[in-house]
């Protein structure tokens, strides 16, 4: 399976919302590594479709919004 293909095809399942955004952005930074970077808009749109009916709300809003919402960037703390 290509990265790109992965990228697209991966679903949240039952799994953490946390650990589906991770494996996301692992795929795309791998896609960054071997080509050109995935666009940010772009890997939004990835996760959207992804998520399943339980974020339907979340992501109809998203989607019909005129302004795209952008995804905070998380910081992690050197302790």
């Amino acid at each position: 399976m290509s990265l790109k293909t992965k990228l697209s095809t991966t679903t949240k399942g039952s799994e953490f919302v946390q650990v589906y955004m991770q494996k996301l952005k692992n795929t795309a930074d791998e896609i960054g590594l071997v080509s050109s970077p995935v666009d940010e808009l772009d890997l939004v749109i990835y996760v959207l479709n992804g998520l399943g009916s339980e974020f339907k709300e979340i992501n109809q809003t998203w989607k019909s919004s005129r302004k795209p919402y952008f995804l905070p960037r998380t910081q992690t703390s050197s302790s």
